[in-house]
């Protein structure tokens, strides 16, 4: 809410947009493995769907780019 009224771009509202919750993930990333102890069933749930949704993702562009 606080870009909207500054009347920017809509490059650098959406740069500046991504930045900020960029940082703010990170932050909350770093002192996550050390507060929960994430087990091996977790990260391996974890990459598959993170591979799942990549692949996805590529899917849908590179069927949308050849259509």
């Amino acid at each position: 809410m606080y870009l909207l009224p500054l009347g920017l771009s809509k490059d650098v509202h959406a740069g500046t947009s991504s930045m900020f919750f960029t940082i703010r993930n990170v932050l909350k990333a770093v002192p996550w493995p050390s507060l929960v102890r994430p087990g091996y069933n977790v990260w391996i749930v974890t990459t598959d769907l993170l591979v799942i949704t990549a692949l996805k993702l590529l899917w849908d562009g590179v069927h949308g780019y050849l259509s």
